[in-house]
């Protein structure tokens, strides 16, 4: 799926720059966060590229979708600007987020604006949409991602059994004989 999306990125980033001149740019919205839980930090970063042949000015990155009843903000903003973004660079912005619902949460797109060049018309574009994004319980993130101290005792308690069974039997037989003979009572 990531290289869909590379591949996306790169074919656009062709297509901008045999459209002629301007800056061009191009945003993508990722969540960092491998499992996302209830009450659990959640990253969410943006990159915005400039796939142009010159500088963006006066860039303003929203993400609209930022919701406040579903989301708590803990570090960061979800909206920022930049004064210019050359050529052929990046930015990169990231704030944190505690979701506090479980369930599918549904995550859009942000807004961003800039102009090609200065004094330049805004142009507006949007970023990736992340579509539903499943929450899970703390206790589900637990039981699925947490330690199974009572499966391995189990396991650990089986194959002790099969070890010291057969050496208890060993050191019977090698105590009541010798040579194979059973001891004689004096």
């Amino acid at each position: 799926m990531k290289f869909v999306v590379v591949g996306l990125v790169v074919l656009a980033a062709l297509c901008a720059l045999a459209a002629g001149e301007g800056a061009q740019l191009l945003a993508r919205k990722d969540i960092l966060s491998s499992t996302v839980v209830k009450d659990r930090d959640m990253t969410i970063q943006f990159t915005v590229f400039n796939v142009g042949s010159s500088t963006a000015y006066d860039i303003k990155l929203d993400d609209v979708e930022h919701n406040d009843e579903l989301f708590e903000l803990k570090v960061g903003l979800p909206s920022v600007s930049w004064p210019v973004l050359p050529a052929g660079a990046n930015l990169t912005h990231t704030y944190v987020v505690v979701p506090k619902f479980e369930g599918v949460i549904p995550i859009g797109g942000a807004r961003l604006s800039y102009r090609p060049t200065r004094g330049a018309d805004v142009k507006y574009a949007v970023t990736s949409a992340l579509g539903e994004l499943p929450v899970n319980s703390l206790q589900l993130f637990r039981k699925i991602h947490g330690g199974n101290y009572e499966v391995f005792g189990k396991f650990l308690g089986a194959a002790v059994a099969t070890l010291v069974f057969p050496f208890l039997l060993w050191a019977y037989a090698r105590a009541t004989t010798t040579d194979g003979l059973a001891n004689s009572k004096r």
